[in-house]
C-alpha cells in the first residue's frame, strides 16, 4: 500500500556526460542522455516508517535506479558516472510518485492508503506487451525497474487500484540482459497478454 512505500531520493550529479536506460549494463532503451552536472536523485529504500534519512537502495552490479531533474525520466545509470551533490538543488527532487522527498532538504508526506485487490488463485503467467513498462512499488506508486516486452511473470494480484496487477517476474525476455526473475511489484494489467 502507499503508506508502505515512503521513497526518498538523494542529489548526485553526473560526473561525465552518460545516460539513463530500461535496464542496466547499457541494455535495453535509451530514455535520455544526460549532460555532465546534471542533477539526479538516487532511489532509497522502501520506507514505511517515514523516516527522514532512510538508507541508499543498493546499487546491482554497479547500477542505480535514478530520476532525472530535467525531464523527470527515471531507470537505470551508472553509479560510477555519478556523484553526491554537496549543495542540492534549488528544485526539489521530489520524484514522479508524487509523494517522494529529497532525503536532507524536504520530509516523507503522509500518502492515502490504496487497495489491494483480488488475490489470484491460480497464478497464471503472462506475457509482457508493451516495449517498457515500469514496475511499481505499489499500483500507481513509485516505480523501480522496468519490464521488457516479452517478460514473463506470474500475476499473484489482480485488479488492483488504477487496473494495476500484483506480479512475480518468472524469466527476462532481453538476451544476455541480467536476469530479474524473483522481482515483484505492481503493473498495469492493460501490458499483460495471456502466455
Amino acid at each position: 500500500m502507499h503508506p508502505d512505500v515512503v521513497i526518498g531520493w538523494y542529489p548526485f550529479a553526473a560526473n561525465v556526460a552518460t545516460e539513463i536506460r530500461t535496464n542496466t549494463h547499457g541494455r535495453g532503451r535509451l530514455l535520455s542522455p544526460v549532460r555532465r552536472g546534471a542533477t539526479v536523485g538516487v532511489q532509497s529504500v522502501r520506507n514505511p516508517r517515514s523516516d527522514p534519512n532512510p538508507p541508499r537502495r543498493p546499487d546491482f552490479d554497479g547500477y542505480v535506479w535514478c530520476y532525472t531533474l530535467k525531464g523527470g525520466f527515471t531507470g537505470w545509470m551508472k553509479l560510477s558516472d555519478l556523484v553526491p551533490r554537496a549543495t542540492p538543488p534549488d528544485s526539489p527532487l521530489d520524484g514522479p510518485g508524487g509523494y517522494d522527498f529529497e532525503v536532507g532538504k524536504t520530509l516523507p508526506r503522509l500518502k492515502r492508503p490504496n487497495g489491494c485487490g483480488k488475490l489470484s488463485l491460480f497464478r497464471p503467467k503472462r506475457r509482457v506487451t508493451a516495449t517498457d513498462v515500469y514496475l511499481r512499488y505499489s499500483g500507481r506508486g513509485t516505480a523501480f525497474h522496468y519490464l521488457h516486452e516479452g517478460d514473463i511473470v506470474r500475476k499473484l494480484i489482480s485488479n488492483g487500484p488504477g487496473g494495476y496487477a500484483f506480479v512475480e517476474v518468472v524469466k527476462t525476455a532481453e538476451p544476455g540482459g541480467p536476469v530479474f526473475s524473483g522481482y515483484r511489484g505492481w503493473v498495469s494489467q492493460t501490458h499483460l497478454a495471456s502466455v
